[in-house]
């Protein structure tokens, strides 16, 4: 597992509807809806003899971040029948520091050639900031799938995989009308 760092939702559910009821908005739990969301990350992955996994971060553009990274806070690897099978959390980072928290499963198969195609799916968390803190009760912020190619090397000294990863993703966001957008700008 890649990270011991795990972010949780910073609100308890008394402090939520009691902000609800404050801000007069008890009925209306994630505002704006749900809208496309799209990009595409690239990065890479290292594989050590041992089998320990490094995720650095990850170049990433999309819809609604426009040009950021992306952190794995955890990640793991499996190997299936056909190939491997990542699952983990990430964050997604935008030029400003908001951040976007999603959790993900992969799937992925070796081509002849030593490629590795894969697919998955991704769920948006409510772990996020900035514009992308949202309400702990909310149950549906968006979610999609990907698809992608990483090509496989080895160092044939150190033995170290590398996987130089590419893949695009489609699905949906919350449009939040951001618990924190009112805050102060460097308080998000």
């Amino acid at each position: 597992m890649i990270g011991t760092k795990t972010h949780r939702c910073a609100w308890t559910t008394a402090a939520v509807l009691l902000g609800l009821i404050l801000a007069g908005q008890a009925g209306r739990l994630h505002g704006g809806g749900l809208a496309p969301y799209r990009g595409m990350v690239e990065g890479v992955l290292l594989i050590d003899a041992t089998g320990a996994v490094t995720a650095p971060p990850a170049a990433k553009t999309s819809s609604h971040l426009g040009r950021g990274f992306q952190i794995y806070d955890e990640f793991e690897m499996f190997p299936t029948e056909v190939g491997l099978r990542a699952v983990g959390r990430s964050r997604s980072i935008a030029a400003n520091g908001d951040e976007l928290c999603i959790a993900f499963v992969i799937d992925g198969y070796f081509t002849m050639t030593g490629d590795l195609v894969y697919v998955g799916d991704y769920t948006i968390l409510c772990d996020g900031t900035g514009r992308f803190a949202y309400d702990p009760l909310c149950t549906d912020l968006g979610s999609g799938e990907m698809a992608g190619v990483g090509i496989v090397t080895v160092d044939p000294e150190t033995w170290v995989t590398r996987i130089a990863f590419r893949h695009d993703f489609s699905g949906t966001i919350c449009l939040s009308s951001g618990a924190s957008s009112s805050a102060p700008k460097g308080r998000r």
